[in-house]
């Protein structure tokens, strides 16, 4: 949620209300301390640390390749510093939430019309390319496949992850690692609150980990907070602040502008509040009065203008009442009965074991993304928009939608959504608008492809589930390869390819395809990749047309990785952020129909032919 203007208030008081933490490498009788990290945190802090030094090239769609060895070497280092790491995931965001999602949606849309309006010079800019692009799109299944590969603990909130964290930090004595001002409030016991923003690495105390000298003994560093000095600071007892958050104004309840203590809007409407002002009113009153109700109603009048009258007094003090109630310690395992996929008395059979299932297969290893959880949890989708040619329609339209109707009618035969339609926010034009996506009966999306299967799909062989989402995305030529054929790891990207070229507003022209192709085969290749970066340059602003492709590359990859996902096939499929690599895909594109002459300088004879072969199959789709 984050407390109005809480951290700048502490920010001015850090020195006595942070400690600087020092971590290196253990002794034989040290064990490791944990070190509990907000998810999406740690992805924001690794995207944004590492700009400059690993090539992360947001506006060409994400370097995952990059992402993958940066979090690597991270996990690696903290571990030889006997911290470790243990990471909370958010789940789906509350319908509460959504004016804010959409906000920052339409801030995101006219940002990306900017960027994309403006000439390669200003494109090439860092900081425009960081306002219009954000978190790369595949980033989140990127980190957790790199998490599950390196054995780090998971655990997968049912809602936002913040609580759940600074819970699971207090069981564990450990540190709560994130960058949420939520964090300096949770009346929680642990080791403290560290800003990911504040690790250090090495004894240059560096905030980029390539810049600590790989030769020197590991040295971490944090600062760290306390909630207990906060409280001490503002003359509170620890469990006063929740009430003093939910006064100061956050995402549930911003009643802070009526308040005396409140400064008169600037040029930008912005309203700044009197932290210690509410908390001298809230000091001054009994810690006997039971509730956070009790204590607002008491607390309230000292502190509201005169001429605030007119304010819903009972819906103030209901609001204020919830938004400080959000701040209690909540488990990660207590989803509680309102999560859609904790056990239903009204399941059939079938249905239990889909959503035992989906619990325990699926969410259990991070396989649920954000996109599912929000359509089985609230029924409403907000897809992120990339960089887009703005006249021409969203490519999560075009490329996403008809692979998440596929998702939505999976979900509803496996479990029932429980509604007729999902409601999803897209870009229509220049603008957030909201268009209803009705729920399809499942079998009436590959009737004329295939006939024999039983629902739900989701209890099927493995097998079965791979050729029905063939079958959804009409794939029947070629046949199916085996997992030892040299085409399996490619088998994903060929779907969404076939895709492409059956959805694009523009049909891609060979060499695309091709490039797309090459790109899944180079980044397994490291050495032959990094020559490639070295030898081919990019342009320091992609052609606008480039950038409209890798938007439709991406939202196909996102939306069938995703479908992927609901059918339990996350195991068997190979996830598509392995075989897209932005940089490697615009140098490629930029060879034009002179790639594959230019790719026999870096590739063997049969890498070139099993290009051809990929090919082949997704020139059925072409044809």
């Amino acid at each position: 949620m984050g407390v109005h203007g809480l951290t700048s208030f502490v920010n001015k008081q850090q020195p006595r209300l942070s400690k600087t933490h020092v971590h290196t490498a253990p002794t034989e009788q040290d064990t490791p301390i944990p070190f509990v990290v907000d998810g999406l945190a740690f992805v924001a802090y690794v995207l944004l640390s590492s700009v400059g030094s690993v090539t992360l090239d947001g506006a060409r769609g994400g370097n995952y390749t990059a992402i993958r060895r940066y979090v690597k070497r991270i996990i690696d280092y903290l571990r030889a510093a006997a911290l470790e790491p243990e990471f909370v995931w958010d789940g789906a965001h509350s319908v509460s939430k959504l004016p804010t999602i959409k906000e920052r949606t339409e801030q995101k849309i006219a940002a990306v019309r900017e960027f994309m309006s403006s000439d390669a010079c200003v494109r090439a800019q860092a900081d425009k390319i960081s306002d219009a692009t954000g978190s790369p799109l595949l980033a989140r299944s990127t980190f957790v496949y790199v998490l599950n590969e390196m054995n780090v603990k998971m655990h997968f909130a049912s809602g936002e992850a913040d609580s759940p964290t600074a819970e699971l930090a207090q069981r564990r004595n450990a540190y709560a690692v994130s960058s949420d001002s939520d964090f300096f409030v949770f009346p929680a016991e642990y080791r403290g609150y560290v800003p990911v923003h504040t690790i250090r690495y090495g004894h240059n105390r560096s905030a980029l980990l390539e810049q600590a000298h790989s030769s020197a003994s590991p040295r971490v560093e944090f600062e760290v907070f306390q909630p207990t000095r906060i409280a001490e600071s503002l003359n509170l007892p620890l469990q006063r602040l929740p009430i003093f958050a939910s006064l100061a104004g956050n995402d549930l309840a911003d009643y802070y502008k009526y308040f005396r203590c409140a400064s008169r809007p600037n040029q930008y409407g912005r309203v700044w509040v009197n932290h210690r002002v509410i908390a001298g009113a809230l000091s001054s009153i009994r810690y006997n009065s039971s509730t956070h109700e009790s204590a607002l109603r008491k607390v309230l009048p000292s502190l509201m203008m005169p001429t605030t009258a007119k304010v819903p007094w009972e819906k103030m003090v209901s609001d204020l009442t919830a938004s400080a109630a959000a701040y209690a310690l909540q488990a990660v395992e207590d989803s509680g009965p309102e999560f859609r996929l904790s056990p239903r008395s009204s399941d059939t059979p079938d249905q239990a074991a889909c959503r035992k299932l989906y619990r325990e297969k699926a969410l259990g290893c991070g396989n649920l993304t954000t996109i599912i959880l929000q359509a089985i949890q609230t029924g409403i989708v907000v897809p992120n928009a990339l960089l887009e040619e703005p006249k021409m329609p969203s490519t999560a339209v075009t490329m996403g939608c008809p692979l998440r109707k596929m998702i939505y009618a999976v979900l509803d035969d496996a479990i029932g959504l429980g509604r007729s339609s999902i409601e999803e926010y897209c870009r229509q034009g220049g603008y957030l608008q909201s268009a209803r996506i009705a729920i399809s009966r499942l079998g009436s999306l590959v009737d004329e492809f295939e006939s024999t299967w039983t629902s739900p799909i989701v209890l099927a062989p493995e097998h079965e589930r791979v050729r029905f989402l063939c079958a959804l995305l009409r794939y029947e030529g070629c046949g199916i390869p085996l997992r030892s054929n040299q085409a399996w790891p490619y088998f994903s990207l060929v779907l969404v390819l076939r895709h492409i070229q059956r959805h694009a507003t523009s049909k891609w022209t060979k060499a695309a395809l091709l490039a797309a192709l090459a790109t899944a085969l180079i980044v397994k290749l490291q050495p032959t990749y990094d020559r490639i970066s070295d030898e081919i340059k990019l342009p320091a602003a992609a052609p606008l047309n480039h950038l409209h492709r890798s938007a439709e590359l991406l939202h196909t990859s996102h939306s069938l990785q995703c479908l992927m996902e609901v059918l339990l096939l996350c195991d068997r499929m190979v996830p598509l952020h392995i075989t897209y690599d932005g940089s490697m895909l615009h140098r490629l594109w930029s060879l034009g129909d002179g790639l594959m002459e230019k790719l026999g300088k870096y590739l063997t004879e049969s890498q070139l032919d099993l290009i051809d072969e990929l090919m082949g199959i997704v020139d059925e789709e072409r044809d």
